[in-house]
């Protein structure tokens, strides 16, 4: 006896086979959730690592801004050096060797 069937045609005994497929894997997956223990155990789990990976992305990017200033600290330093060493070589150019 055949059931009825809502698809129709070749391509849809193709996505009905598909779908099959996937019903039967998403069955496949949920036993073996059973089996490895509570479900609740992962959702918990799942909402802690939700949280550390947040208090991970608050703390890189409280890093990433202080590297920011690092940066922009550096950069200033190193055209505070160049100007000094540019005002050093027009000190020396004025200095008369007395001898």
């Amino acid at each position: 006896m055949r059931g009825k069937s809502s698809f129709q045609g070749k391509i849809s005994g193709y996505m009905k086979a598909r779908i099959n497929k996937a019903k039967d894997i998403i069955r496949l997956l949920t036993a073996r959730v059973v089996e490895k223990g509570d479900a609740t155990f992962w959702q918990n789990k799942c909402e802690r690592l939700t949280v550390q990976l947040k208090a991970e992305e608050k703390k890189m990017e409280f890093t990433k801004k202080n590297l920011d200033k690092i940066n922009s600290a550096y950069d200033n330093l190193l055209e505070e050096n160049d100007a000094l060493g540019k005002e050093r070589d027009g000190l020396e150019d004025r200095i008369v060797i007395v001898g």
